[in-house]
């Protein structure tokens, strides 16, 4: 059960990745970037990477938790 604001939601502005089957359904584990830049995601706020050891998601999205956020802003006024 996910809990109310227990996750937070962003954008990736490199690669997103995940761990995807080869071939399908039935093989070895790749780490690949399954959705590419611009992907929206969301990770849980608190916690250990390490419970996620394959990611989550049918994409296997790999799960970050200690996010950080870069505050950007134009030099005009």
């Amino acid at each position: 059960m996910v809990r109310v604001g227990s996750t937070a939601v962003y954008l990736c502005s490199g690669r997103a990745l995940g761990w995807m089957s080869f071939p399908p359904g039935a093989g070895e584990l790749k780490l690949i970037d399954v959705h590419g830049a611009g992907a929206q995601r969301s990770d849980p706020k608190i916690g250990d990477p390490k419970s996620f050891p394959h990611g989550r998601g049918p994409q296997g999205d790999v799960i970050r938790i200690n996010n950080f956020v870069r505050c950007v802003r134009d030099g005009g006024k």
